[in-house]
């Protein structure tokens, strides 16, 4: 560049400087809050602009980084785009491309073992379960037993203690040695091949006697065993429910307020 445009260049850069120091950025209130740092920040990037010889006046006002053009440093821009706003615009996404993965046939999600045992009474419990009315055990159906199950323990227990119980959990009912295959229990019956256990009670039965007036909730635990325990008629509840809590921990529990 030729001496005499050079010097050209910085009486503009100094003209422009002192226009934005007095009339502050776009023309504005030069006493707002950050007005005069602005506009010598602005003046300054021009007496930068004007060293390269790429100055305003000399381009029609358009700056290096606009056109695209390398920076003052030597080095290439950032590749990422800038919007009006100063903010950058990122590229778009690649969405992915060829054929979605399939998924689980009917089969495949049978097949999948699961220890999330289903168990519920699907009457509820009523007069005619209780001691006061015909004492028939409820209908319990259960699902998602888990293959590899030898037999099922099934425990009826109230949440509550009951008042003058030795015992730190009371039985209404045990059945245990129950068939895997199986899907319920109907009503008033024990199915070919299981045994009940003696409840608190001191009975081989079904037996439901609510102290009280007051509501009393009840619970179903159905355990499924990966070995026979070999239970007998008569069998202690409480000592069986240790052995199935000990060999096992997939066990469907269902609550029941009466």
């Amino acid at each position: 560049m030729a001496p005499g445009r050079r010097a050209l260049g910085g009486l503009t850069t100094v003209a422009v400087v002192l226009a934005l120091a007095v009339t502050g950025c776009g023309g504005g209130d030069s006493s707002a809050p950050g007005t005069a740092s602005t506009g010598a920040t602005d003046g300054a990037a021009a007496v930068d602009v004007e060293a390269q010889g790429n100055s305003p006046a000399s381009d029609g006002g358009e700056s290096s980084a606009q056109k695209g053009e390398p920076a003052a440093n030597g080095k290439q821009a950032s590749g990422e785009a800038t919007g009006a706003s100063g903010k950058k615009k990122h590229a778009p996404l690649q969405l992915p491309t060829g054929k979605p993965e399939e998924g689980a046939t009917p089969e495949q999600i049978e097949a999948v073992p699961t220890a999330d045992i289903a168990v519920t009474v699907p009457g509820g419990l009523t007069a005619a379960n209780t001691c006061n009315g015909k004492e028939l055990s409820p209908t319990v159906k259960w699902r998602n037993v888990p293959p590899d199950t030898a037999e099922l323990a099934l425990f009826v227990m109230p949440l509550k203690p009951v008042p003058g119980s030795s015992s730190p959990l009371y039985f209404d009912w045990a059945v245990a040695g129950i068939d895997p295959s199986l899907g319920e229990l109907k009503a008033g019956e024990v199915p070919q091949g299981a045994v009940v256990g003696r409840n608190s009670a001191g009975k081989n039965a079904w037996d439901l006697c609510p102290q009280g007036s007051a509501p009393e909730n009840y619970i179903f635990a159905l355990y499924a065993l990966p070995e026979s325990l070999g239970p007998k008629a008569g069998f202690d509840p409480l000592e069986l429910r240790k052995e199935a809590t000990a060999a096992s921990d997939n066990v469907g529990l269902y609550s029941v307020t009466f």
